[in-house]
């Protein structure tokens, strides 16, 4: 890969995750088509990552330990988002510590587990020369129950998160409709 397509690939993976961790900590309007689409992202990665793990038990285990993990702290970051009712519509503001947190952990077992992969070529190598036929969501994951740990946190807080703020728009809408009809 030449040095100017890997410069190109950073900046856009710093673009994302700049654009992303900014989302955590602001203020932002509840939009229901918005938050459908990223919840079937979240739940169709959820689900291809448990098609590709169910036939390791550990790392299948990774996978519900994760996913309990960040539902229940979903559930602890509700209670600590501030919603506001405004003439446009209703507005949220997550709790900036808890989905720093959970992007940090995403970030940082990804990041570890791509400098291993690095740093053991030698045996990506030699694998790929055997005719090893393992797909390559399997060799980074490496059946690493802690990777795919990481994975469900970050898809459990998304998937409740998401799920709950929609909730949350429908009965402010229906109380909001109810309200006016009377």
């Amino acid at each position: 890969m030449s040095p100017v397509t890997l410069a190109i690939i950073v900046v856009v993976i710093l673009f994302v995750l700049v654009r992303r961790a900014r989302a955590l900590i602001s203020r932002q309007k509840i939009r229901p088509s918005s938050l459908l689409t990223r919840l079937a992202i979240f739940a169709v990665l959820g689900v291809v990552v448990i098609a590709v793990t169910i036939t390791h038990p550990l790392t299948l285990l990774g996978d519900l330990v994760g996913l309990a993990i960040g539902s229940a702290v979903a559930w602890y970051g509700l209670r600590l988002t501030v919603f506001e009712q405004q003439p446009d519509g209703t507005y949220y503001t997550p709790n900036m510590y808890i989905g720093l947190a959970v992007f940090a952990v995403f970030l940082i077992r990804v990041g570890y587990r791509l400098l291993v992969l690095t740093l053991d070529t030698n045996s990506l190598a030699t694998k790929s020369a055997a005719g090893s036929a393992t797909n390559s969501f399997s060799q980074f994951s490496g059946s690493d129950p802690y990777t795919t740990a990481a994975y469900f946190i970050l898809i459990g807080y998304y998937v409740v998160y998401y799920t709950a703020l929609l909730l949350r728009h429908r009965q402010e809408t229906g109380a909001g409709a109810t309200a006016r009809q009377s």
